[in-house]
């Protein structure tokens, strides 16, 4: 990351949220969290990381707006495109700190991929894409905590 200190950056989480979908090969591709996406296997696939408990679609669209009008959150979705399913997820947290000239911190969470397409790197190219989010937000640097699962 180096020593990029922003207070405030043209290219903000808005600006992550518009980007256009990243192509990753095989009808796979990498999106903002949409609200279609509650009904192409969203909550199945938070299950296989915790437990998510009781989502009824109406929450899950209060969260998703929550989500949407937050200048801190952003969250990332890796979708079949051929399936409509949703075989990946990532979630990047921006900390304000008094560090750092009042800098940002990045926290990545919540990363899991479907069982079906473990092993082909997609959990790496979504770690590498927030990373890049938060750089380019004005993170002065991003962490990712992991369980031994």
């Amino acid at each position: 990351f180096g020593e990029v200190v922003c207070k405030s950056t043209a290219w903000d989480t808005a600006a992550a949220r518009a980007q256009p979908d990243i192509s990753l090969g095989d009808s796979l591709v990498m999106t903002s969290l949409r609200a279609d996406h509650f009904h192409q296997g969203f909550t199945g696939l938070l299950e296989q990381l915790t437990i998510v408990g009781e989502l009824s679609e109406e929450m899950y669209r209060a969260r998703l707006t929550q989500l949407q009008n937050s200048v801190d959150a952003l969250m990332f979705v890796i979708e079949d495109t051929n399936l409509q399913r949703i075989v990946g997820v990532g979630t990047l947290l921006i900390e304000h700190k008094f560090i750092h000239s009042a800098g940002r911190c990045g926290h990545i969470e919540d990363i899991v991929v479907d069982t079906s397409q473990r092993g082909r790197g997609l959990g790496k190219k979504m770690v590498t894409h927030l990373n890049e989010v938060a750089r380019r937000t004005g993170c002065y640097k991003a962490i990712l905590n992991c369980t031994k699962q």
